[in-house]
């Protein structure tokens, strides 16, 4: 489903970006646009199978889950609307992060730590409601 849909973005935004582009604006401009559509595309297309239906599923048809991830980074920039975070490794861009985790918590959190999940989800994903150490 997910190449399907990334295909038909694909198409959709290549053919979109040569009708629409003027050519007096310039080739060089043409040429960058058809040849990145694809490409963006194929990402705009593809991110709701890849991301969306799960979250969906998870939102909806979800139970109490519990899985374990590895931490990659526990000293990340805070972003508008993500404070204080911490990034995991498995995770795609984007939904690698858990957001306003109090320092306390942190402490003793590293790269490479193993930690548990709490949260209402499946197997894919989770909404994360709480967190712990593997083995505590």
């Amino acid at each position: 489903m997910r190449i399907s849909f990334g295909l038909m973005g694909a198409v959709f935004v290549t053919f979109s970006s040569i009708t629409r582009i003027d050519i007096e604006r310039g080739e060089l401009r043409k040429i960058l646009a058809v040849l990145l559509s694809p490409f963006l595309g194929y990402f705009f297309g593809s991110a709701p199978a890849t991301i969306g239906v799960p979250m969906l599923v998870a939102a909806i048809a979800g139970h109490h889950v519990e899985i374990t991830y590895q931490i990659s980074k526990t000293d990340g920039s805070p972003d508008k609307g993500c404070r204080s975070p911490i990034e995991i490794e498995e995770l795609p861009f984007a939904f690698n992060k858990l957001c306003n985790v109090p320092s306390d918590l942190k402490i003793g959190l590293g790269r490479g730590t193993r930690i548990v999940v709490e949260g209402r989800g499946t197997s894919l994903g989770v909404y994360a409601t709480a967190f712990h150490r593997v083995g505590q």
